[in-house]
């Protein structure tokens, strides 16, 4: 029983410092992308071709590339990272460019620096529910009144949803992640949905809480 707890402990100790090594340089060079883009101008391209990032027994990933017109001239970007799901041609997605060189552009929210964040959240998040869990289990941690694992865990939904959202679109509008990923969209929509009815649940269940005590005291 100890060894489990110590081999427990250990896995989420791993899992938690590799979430925030990754939260780290995901910010790290979201920072330094968002300091070299400063100024660039922001456009509309469209999904015009896509080529094969990876290949292996897992399944084929892909390069979106996009196409921008800057005053009448034609430009292409393409994502800097795999994806296995091909939004349809035409698609349209915020492009990012530097009006002195129009060639240089970045497409929003289409970076290896968004997929980091987005897994330093996983990394980080599941081991601290889990770690919290385990203290309510085992009496550690008092939070009689309040659902403080269901609060995090709704929070928790909402965020991973956005970040997926805003990966996949370049936006946080479920409007354009329709666009992209169509009726799939309900999948987010559905866990922003649950994630917040989560978190007004414990919180209205919290306060109801308090106000009992309060009139018993």
């Amino acid at each position: 029983m100890k060894f489990q707890k110590i081999v427990t402990g250990f896995l989420l100790s791993v899992s938690f410092i590799c979430g925030i090594v990754m939260l780290f340089f995901g910010i790290k060079e979201t920072t330094e992308l968002g300091i070299k883009m400063k100024g660039y101008v922001e456009t509309e391209g469209y999904l015009s071709d896509y080529a094969v990032y990876s290949a292996d027994d897992d399944g084929t990933t892909y390069r979106l590339v996009y196409t921008y017109t800057v005053s009448g001239t034609e430009y292409t970007v393409s994502t800097d990272y795999g994806t296995g799901m091909l939004p349809p041609m035409n698609t349209a997605h915020k492009i990012m460019y530097d009006p002195a060189d129009p060639a240089k552009a970045v497409v929003a929210g289409g970076s290896s620096n968004a997929m980091l964040m987005f897994g330093g959240v996983m990394f980080t998040a599941v081991p601290v529910v889990i770690f919290l869990g385990i203290l309510v289990i085992t009496g550690r941690l008092d939070i009689s009144g309040f659902d403080f694992l269901g609060f995090i865990i709704g929070i928790v939904l909402i965020a991973v949803s956005y970040i997926v959202i805003y990966i996949i679109s370049g936006s946080l509008s479920l409007v354009k992640a329709f666009e992209h990923m169509g009726f799939l969209t309900a999948i987010p929509a559905m866990l922003i949905a649950a994630g917040a009815f989560v978190v007004i649940k414990t919180v209205f269940l919290g306060i109801k809480e308090r106000s009992k005590r309060e009139v018993l005291r």
